[in-house]
Protein backbone atom coordinates (compact mmCIF):
# COMPACT_ATOMS: atom_id res chain seq x y z
CA UNK A 1 0.00 0.00 0.00
CA UNK A 2 2.50 2.27 0.77
CA UNK A 3 4.12 1.67 -2.42
CA UNK A 4 1.24 2.53 -4.37
CA UNK A 5 0.78 5.14 -2.32
CA UNK A 6 4.57 6.83 -3.24
CA UNK A 7 4.36 5.87 -6.79
CA UNK A 8 1.03 8.50 -7.23
CA UNK A 9 2.99 11.25 -4.77
CA UNK A 10 6.20 10.58 -7.38
CA UNK A 11 4.02 11.12 -10.65
CA UNK A 12 1.72 13.87 -9.40
CA UNK A 13 5.23 15.69 -7.82
CA UNK A 14 6.63 15.22 -11.79
CA UNK A 15 3.21 16.05 -13.33
CA UNK A 16 3.10 19.30 -11.39
CA UNK A 17 7.21 19.75 -11.95
CA UNK A 18 6.60 19.20 -15.24
CA UNK A 19 3.78 21.81 -16.00
CA UNK A 20 4.75 25.35 -15.63
CA UNK A 21 0.89 26.65 -15.64
CA UNK A 22 0.45 23.15 -12.61
CA UNK A 23 3.29 24.77 -10.83
CA UNK A 24 2.14 28.89 -10.94
CA UNK A 25 -1.50 27.46 -9.65
CA UNK A 26 0.18 25.16 -6.86
CA UNK A 27 2.56 28.10 -5.22
CA UNK A 28 -0.41 30.27 -3.54
CA UNK A 29 -1.80 26.91 -2.68
CA UNK A 30 1.19 25.99 -0.92
CA UNK A 31 1.49 29.16 0.97
CA UNK A 32 -1.93 29.27 2.18
CA UNK A 33 -1.64 25.57 3.69
CA UNK A 34 1.55 26.50 5.26
CA UNK A 35 0.02 30.41 6.95
CA UNK A 36 -3.31 28.12 7.93
CA UNK A 37 -1.03 25.61 9.75
CA UNK A 38 1.17 28.05 11.11
CA UNK A 39 -2.13 30.57 12.42
CA UNK A 40 -3.85 27.50 13.95
CA UNK A 41 -0.90 26.45 15.69
CA UNK A 42 -0.07 30.04 17.06
CA UNK A 43 -3.88 30.31 18.04
CA UNK A 44 -3.83 27.02 19.57
CA UNK A 45 -1.28 28.75 22.39
CA UNK A 46 -2.97 29.94 25.47
CA UNK A 47 -2.23 33.41 26.77
CA UNK A 48 -3.02 32.32 30.88
CA UNK A 49 -0.61 29.11 29.88
CA UNK A 50 1.88 31.21 27.87
CA UNK A 51 2.11 34.20 31.10
CA UNK A 52 2.87 31.13 33.06
CA UNK A 53 5.43 29.78 31.34
CA UNK A 54 7.62 32.34 29.61
CA UNK A 55 11.04 32.61 30.23
CA UNK A 56 13.80 34.68 28.56
CA UNK A 57 14.36 32.11 25.62
CA UNK A 58 10.66 31.80 25.01
CA UNK A 59 10.42 35.45 24.73
CA UNK A 60 13.34 35.69 22.23
CA UNK A 61 11.71 33.01 20.32
CA UNK A 62 8.52 34.62 19.96
CA UNK A 63 10.44 37.63 19.09
CA UNK A 64 12.14 36.11 15.93
CA UNK A 65 8.87 34.69 15.39
CA UNK A 66 7.21 37.73 15.35
CA UNK A 67 9.95 39.13 13.20
CA UNK A 68 9.93 36.36 10.39
CA UNK A 69 6.10 36.84 10.25
CA UNK A 70 6.71 40.60 9.71
CA UNK A 71 9.06 40.35 6.74
CA UNK A 72 6.95 38.85 4.22
CA UNK A 73 3.52 40.30 5.52
CA UNK A 74 6.08 43.65 4.54
CA UNK A 75 7.02 42.32 1.28
CA UNK A 76 3.84 41.48 0.14
CA UNK A 77 1.84 45.03 1.85
CA UNK A 78 1.31 47.86 -0.24
CA UNK A 79 3.40 50.68 0.45
CA UNK A 80 1.35 53.54 -0.71
CA UNK A 81 -2.68 52.99 -0.42
CA UNK A 82 -3.92 52.20 -4.17
CA UNK A 83 -0.68 50.37 -5.44
CA UNK A 84 0.37 47.21 -5.62
CA UNK A 85 2.53 44.64 -3.44
CA UNK A 86 6.51 45.46 -4.69
CA UNK A 87 5.12 48.63 -6.92
CA UNK A 88 7.52 51.02 -5.62
CA UNK A 89 10.77 48.21 -6.20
Amino acid sequence: MAEAYEAVQSLITETVASDPEITARERPTRFTKTLTRTVRSIESIDPDDLVAVADDDLRAGITAAQKRINEPADLISPSVPGTTPNSSR
